[in-house]
């Protein structure tokens, strides 16, 4: 199955229809390996030690090849910015991701499209970009203000294997590439001096119980290969990662 490929030109419209803000702002990212009970996650770091704090997980913006930033270039005209944790120009850095039947969606389960055919069974090192899009739904990280905070945003975990690119689209309803997708939560833990946070979590959206407590969820994403034409649908995945994003 095959996207119309307007629907990639449509975002590369969006992106350079909008408007930079006061500069890129950089920003430590710490990719988690695994959750309170050890269980891992389908997202993980690549188990080096960033460069400056010395924390296994750990991107520095700025070293080893590492983008990690609140873009400037936002959509909607908004103020930075969107989180991005970009390594493909990196030969230094990766994250690991599983694509396995463990975390296949299931015929019948929703999140289901096409049978999963991921280019790789298991757990694999990848050259990998981690972003979220609020600004594309006209939310922004940069100016959440309150501790405890949340927001529900697109987001898209890109790699390449050699000469192909692929996509992992955890979208929802925005820009109708994978709309059986779940979104991302992103939770403000502090702030700044200037009123702004200075900290957050991005995790999949948590489940709410029935008695009013939640518990961590599980991402729904849907795998694709990038071509010229049109992304390729390889089917539906289960998702778990949790990012710790900190504002010097």
């Amino acid at each position: 199955m095959r996207f119309r490929s307007f629907a990639i030109a449509f975002v590369s419209t969006l992106a350079l229809a909008a408007a930079p803000g006061s500069g890129n702002i950089p920003v430590t990212s710490y990719v988690a390996d695994a959750n309170a009970n050890a269980v891992a996650y389908y997202v993980q770091s690549d188990g080096l030690a960033g460069p400056i704090s010395g924390v296994i997980g750990e991107y520095d913006n700025g070293y080893q090849g590492v983008t990690s930033i609140l873009n400037a270039n936002t959509y909607n005209h908004e103020p930075p910015g969107d989180w991005q944790l970009d390594l493909l120009s990196s030969t230094v850095r990766t994250m690991r991701l599983t694509l396995s039947s463990t975390n296949a969606i299931p015929v019948g389960q929703p999140g289901y499209t096409v049978a999963p055919t991921p280019p790789f069974q298991g757990t694999d090192y990848v050259v990998s970009k981690f972003e979220e899009k609020c600004t594309a739904i006209s939310l922004d990280v940069g100016t959440m203000n309150q501790v405890g905070q949340t927001i529900t945003c697109p987001a898209i975990f890109r790699f390449n294997l050699g000469s192909t690119g692929y996509r992992v689209y955890m979208t929802g309803s925005w820009g109708g590439f994978a709309p059986e997708s779940t979104q991302v939560q992103i939770q403000c833990n502090s702030l700044g001096a200037n009123g702004y946070c200075k900290d957050w979590f991005v995790d999949p959206i948590p489940v709410v119980n029935a008695d009013g407590t939640t518990s961590p969820g599980t991402a729904i994403g849907r795998l694709t290969t990038i071509t010229k034409r049109s992304d390729v649908n390889d089917g539906g995945f289960y998702m778990t990662f949790h990012v710790h994003i900190t504002r010097p």
